[in-house]
């Protein structure tokens, strides 16, 4: 019988899945997933008698991790009987191992999940979009994986698919040759121990300390620029962490001022929602931008403009398109 087989390595993509089979009946479905994730937090995804795990490296790519996840697909292209003519559900088709998984069975059939902001980003030549070292690390990546590797198609990546999944109709600009289907995103209410008050600026973190991509004393001034803008006597900026920072980034903010709300297993997205009325949402390049500005208790939506970071120019393009407020950089 069709298996239906869907990749599954960030929580993200474990929600959006989970929002999927809330609209579509999908038969035979087998789940390869990260073994660092808790598949059960998902009621549908939890239902699914037929997983198996995954183990990614933590650390960056390198050829005897490229080998490692190479073996890894082969090994379940045998043990669970994969076959051409089962369907592929993937979110990021620049994933070395949904690389290596989609060449070893040869999926004739995919079909691509949402995976936060950069499926709303414009798709460039091949996705080299950060210039020659995005280019030597495509490079790199296709000499580690070779010849697992399938780059020949752009949607937020490398593979073609027949059909696509998101939140919002905005998904995969100019793919034309997609069929897009929407689904709904819920936010569900929670207990929250410390709120966000009326008329409080929640500022979403991102890991760009973590990731290199920008200095702790550049970061902290972003946020400062949001706090001395936005708030006053009356109101008070939340920081709300992204899991990938790290207590060194968060105890830093902390130091020079900033209030980080640590409360665990809630959303950004859920945070605010159960927070109070009137609230100003800012952040950098967050996926939760998009996806709160339509709130009732959220009055405005803003990203700050970072200067000569790699590859943000095109999300700030794209968070204008989907609503948010996008304002200068700070020097302006």
């Amino acid at each position: 019988m069709k298996k239906n087989v869907v990749i599954l390595t960030t929580a993200f993509q474990c929600e959006i899945f989970n929002s999927v089979l809330k609209k579509e009946e999908i038969p035979n479905l087998l789940i390869i997933y990260c073994s660092q994730l808790n598949i059960n937090s998902w009621p549908l995804l939890k239902k699914c008698n037929n997983k198996s795990t995954l183990c990614l490296p933590k650390e960056y790519l390198t050829f005897k991790r490229a080998r490692s996840l190479i073996k890894q697909a082969k090994t379940l292209h045998k043990d669970l009987d994969l076959e051409p003519t089962d369907t592929l559900w993937f979110a990021n088709d620049a994933d070395p191992f949904t690389q290596a998984l989609y060449k070893n069975v040869g999926f004739k059939e995919t079909r691509v999940l949402e995976d936060g902001l950069g499926a709303y980003v414009q798709p460039s030549f091949l996705a080299w979009r950060g210039g020659l070292i995005s280019l030597l690390r495509r490079l790199k990546l296709i000499l580690y994986l070779f010849p697992y590797y399938r780059a020949f198609y752009s949607i937020c990546g490398n593979i073609k698919a027949d059909f696509g999944y998101s939140y919002n109709k905005m998904a995969y600009p100019k793919i034309y040759n997609i069929k897009l289907i929407t689904i709904e995103k819920q936010t569900i209410e929670q207990k929250v121990k410390n709120p966000a008050a009326d008329k409080d600026i929640v500022f979403i973190g991102q890991p760009f300390i973590e990731k290199r991509r920008i200095c702790r004393q550049k970061y902290l001034e972003h946020i400062l620029f949001v706090k001395k803008k936005y708030a006053n006597e009356k109101n008070k900026l939340i920081y709300r962490p992204h899991p990938g920072e790290s207590t060194d980034t968060l105890s830093y903010l902390e130091s020079n001022g900033i209030i980080v709300n640590y409360e665990s297993g809630i959303s950004a997205e859920e945070y605010i929602y159960s927070s109070g009325n009137n609230l100003i949402i800012a952040g950098i390049a967050s996926t939760s931008l998009i996806y709160v500005r339509n709130m009732e208790n959220v009055e405005k939506v803003i990203s700050t403009r970072i200067p000569n970071v790699r590859g943000l120019e095109l999300h700030y393009t794209a968070l204008a398109r989907l609503g948010v407020e996008v304002i200068p950089p700070l020097s302006h």
